[in-house]
Parts: C-alpha cells; sequence; structure tokens
C-alpha cells in the first residue's frame, strides 16, 4: 500500500495501519484508532500526502538534518523518499 503510484495521490491512515500491521516492527500491534491519532495530529486531516509521510518518518532533529537530507536524495523524484525506504 505504501509502494507504487497511488491513483488518489495520498494514503489514508486506513491505508497506513494496514501497512504498519505488516511490518517486523512493535508499531504492527497499535490499533486503528491509535494511528488516526497520530496521522490527525501530526497532518491536521486523515489524509498522509508523500511530504507527510516524510516528515513524519525522517528525523526532525538540527543535528540529523543530514541524515533527512540523504535520504530524501536517494529518493526517484526530489522531496520523495526512495521505494526502498518507504516500503518493506
Amino acid at each position: 500500500c505504501i509502494q507504487g503510484p497511488s491513483i488518489k495521490g495520498w494514503l489514508s491512515a486506513s491505508d497506513l495501519h494496514l501497512w504498519l500491521q505488516s511490518q517486523p516492527h512493535p508499531v504492527a500491534g497499535y490499533v486503528l484508532e491509535d494511528v488516526l491519532t497520530i496521522v490527525k495530529l501530526r497532518t491536521g486531516t486523515l489524509e498522509i500526502f508523500p511530504e507527510d509521510f516524510v516528515r513524519m518518518t525522517t528525523p526532525t532533529f538540527r543535528s540529523s538534518v543530514w541524515l533527512k537530507e540523504l535520504a530524501l536524495a536517494r529518493g526517484a523524484r526530489p522531496g520523495h523518499p526512495p521505494p526502498e525506504v518507504s516500503y518493506r
């Protein structure tokens, strides 16, 4: 659900929840209500555009700016993470 062209151009919080459930990480246990709350808090809506996903999943500390820039520089499109970063 994260990888590939999205017809609508964005992900819903439900799409993100489905993707998280398939990940080998503790976030796989998050319930939909938790994901809805986090997405609403971070984006102001229940829609996640590519730039929102990048902002939510990359470091925000000034000392880690280089890491965010490195991840974005590897993307096929400027400002978007490459498929291997955005999809597992």
